[in-house]
């Protein structure tokens, strides 16, 4: 009976070890999108120091556009090392003013990293006009998922075994 504890005890701590959440907050405020997709300016980059997954995006942006000449001139870019990306619709009409997003996204498994992220404003179309937006407060919380190394969950399971043996 005490094995059988020893090694339900391995499992449930490797699984608290694979959901076991870290969040990155980008604070955004004071920066501009300048520069179409290729100019990807500014790029933040946070590094979770271990491969996993991003389960969740919060967005609370708000952000004034000057003089859109295209209907989406301000994204918000979150990807990853591994070349996964997400872009919510966030882009203003084709009018100066005021603008806010405030969502939160839920990924299923996948959105996967070898713990690198970035996060790239820039505008959906490169025109004369720069900056065409810029945050007046802004951030974006990354929730993340990280993923132990196999020779982890081997040495926790080892650890339990053996365990499990030693009070045999």
């Amino acid at each position: 009976m005490k094995a059988k504890i020893a090694i339900a005890s391995a499992v449930v701590a490797y699984a608290g070890l694979a959901t076991g959440q870290l969040t990155h907050t980008y604070d955004i405020s004071g920066l501009s999108a300048e520069g179409g997709f290729g100019a990807e300016f500014p790029t933040l980059t946070h590094d979770f120091g271990v491969a996993g997954s991003i389960s969740q995006i919060d967005y609370d942006v708000t952000w004034e556009s000057f003089d859109p000449s295209f209907g989406s001139e301000f994204v918000i870019s979150i990807d990853t090392d591994l070349g996964n990306f997400f872009e919510p619709v966030t882009g203003a009409a084709n009018a100066p003013g005021v603008y806010s997003y405030v969502d939160t996204v839920t990924f299923l498994p996948g959105f996967d990293s070898d713990g690198i992220v970035f996060l790239t404003l820039y505008e959906t179309f490169s025109d004369a006009i720069s900056p065409n937006a810029t945050v007046s407060t802004g951030s974006v919380t990354v929730t993340y998922i990280p993923v132990p190394a196999p020779a982890s969950a081997a040495l926790l399971g080892a650890g339990g075994l053996l365990a499990a043996r030693r009070r045999r």
